[in-house]
């Protein structure tokens, strides 16, 4: 027999002490109560598929970086779709745009490919805010037209033929990397193929090409071709999906540090036991780093994943990708934050998941780095930050990594905090910075040029020549006696 405890209520003591009207009330105000937390559900859901997510009012709402999420002249996709009377031109635009990429080809049978793709992908938006643009036919019209017009903007900047203003031309190439201004990626590659008549990937080379110029992170300078890796292992799941796969973990995947020497093995080894919690790391800014005999090394391949930090016996060697500092970064940090923040959920690649908070990590690194003014020219001196902004003020440049990490929480699980504990328990052995820090001075002082190596030089063989020539004289060779 079951305790009473556990026993079922029974229906007596369940039902609502309330009689006629009262009652009514009663049932309509806890019905209406029950809806609302179970509708909780059904929120949920939206919020767990959406691809292609809304940018959450917190954000929307700071003054400082909200203009970074909303698009300056063209809308793509339904959710700013007729929102604003700035978009009109471009809506004029986007109809001769989409006659002239679908002029040689049968418009319907376009439209239809574009469609079956379209009823397929359209949960990849949150639909709830912008139901009017989600209706099926309203919803496959704005696919075909923004899609169009994104292949021929492509197509034209990539063989040269736009006929777009300059400044026209730079506003439409950061909108369509918003994250709130995207489009599935799949009907891209639809109408690209449709368009070329080829395979798939020679379909892809304008995109591809498109989001290597936009990157901040540059390609190597014997690298010319569009990074094709990209698109091989999985589908995108839009521009900016694969503008983050091209900034955070191109060729080759993730690259973890390098140990020289069983002893840094055992070093290295120590760090991972640790706890990666806060309490164990001491932030060092670029200048810091470099009165601490810590290098700075450019590497010319791999995104910002392929940082890494090489303990020595008597220094410290930081690699970090280049980077290339202009108006638009900010703009790209922050919706590459937000998609991580929002959307790093659909990152299903193996790689992409172990860095799905790359981008944030990366940026709060730099923001440790980059504490002044002077962490930028220590950076500028190794060839590793490029200062291309329109005001050409360093200041300007330490401002803008520590504005876009203000509302970001740091992953305390990925590379850059294991690359922070490193270099923390490097700089924490006094020895190995004195040591270090003195050969670092002899060398800039007695080798930073060749003169001051040859009169290092000339100065060391005169001493040892009046060393030897005093012993001599103290100590003369006996000679032949007749």
């Amino acid at each position: 027999m079951s305790h009473p405890i556990f026993s079922q209520p029974s229906m007596q003591h369940s039902s609502i002490n309330a009689h006629g009207p009262e009652l009514d009330v009663l049932s309509k105000t806890r019905k209406t109560f029950f809806e609302r937390i179970m509708g909780a559900k059904d929120q949920d859901r939206g919020n767990a598929t959406a691809e292609i997510p809304r940018i959450p009012k917190t954000l929307q709402d700071v003054e400082s970086i909200k203009d970074f999420y909303v698009p300056k002249v063209v809308s793509i996709g339904p959710y700013h779709h007729g929102k604003k009377e700035e978009y009109q031109r471009m809506e004029s635009l986007k109809i001769r745009m989409a006659w002239k990429f679908i002029r040689h080809f049968d418009i319907n049978d376009v439209y239809e490919s574009v469609a079956t793709v379209s009823d397929s992908v359209k949960n990849q938006y949150e639909n709830e805010t912008t139901a009017e643009n989600f209706q099926d036919e309203k919803f496959r019209q704005i696919m075909f037209l923004d899609g169009c017009f994104i292949c021929q903007f492509l197509c034209d900047e990539y063989f040269g033929l736009s006929t777009m203003n300059p400044d026209d031309i730079d506003a439409v190439s950061v909108d369509i990397m918003l994250l709130e201004n995207q489009l599935p990626f799949e009907v891209l590659r639809k109408l690209l193929g449709v368009r070329f008549n080829a395979g798939d990937h020679q379909a892809l080379v304008p995109v591809l090409a498109f989001i290597q110029y936009m990157s901040f992170v540059p390609p190597a300078q014997n690298i010319s071709d569009p990074p094709m890796e990209l698109v091989s292992d999985q589908t995108p799941v839009h521009l900016l999906h694969l503008f983050w796969k091209y900034v955070a973990c191109r060729k080759g995947g993730i690259q973890r540090r390098s140990v020289s020497s069983p002893e840094q093995e055992e070093s290295s080894n120590l760090v991972e036991e640790e706890d990666l919690g806060d309490t164990n790391i001491i932030q060092y800014g670029a200048n810091e780093l470099k009165n601490s005999a810590i290098y700075f090394e450019r590497i010319n391949s791999g995104g910002v994943t392929h940082t890494t930090f090489q303990s020595k016996c008597i220094s410290g060697w930081l690699r970090l990708p280049p980077i290339d500092v202009d108006d638009t970064t900010e703009c790209m940090l922050l919706n590459l934050a937000a998609y991580e923040a929002y959307g790093s959920n659909f990152i299903t690649n193996a790689a992409d998941k172990d860095d799905k908070f790359a981008i944030t990590s990366f940026m709060f690194f730099m923001t440790d780095l980059l504490d002044n003014s002077e962490g930028v020219k220590v950076l500028q001196a190794a060839h590793i930050l490029n200062n291309n902004l329109e005001s050409q003020n360093n200041e300007e440049v330490v401002k803008l990594f520590h504005q876009a990490t203000r509302y970001f929480t740091q992953d305390n699980s990925v590379q850059y905090q294991k690359i922070r504990k490193e270099i923390s328990c490097h700089c924490k052995d006094r020895v190995k910075i004195k040591v270090g820090t003195w050969m670092d001075e002899v060398r800039k002082t007695y080798f930073s040029s060749p003169w001051a190596a040859i009169a290092v030089f000339a100065s060391a063989l005169a001493l040892a020549l009046t060393a030897a020539q005093t012993y001599f004289a103290i100590y003369p060779r006996n000679q032949n006696r007749e």
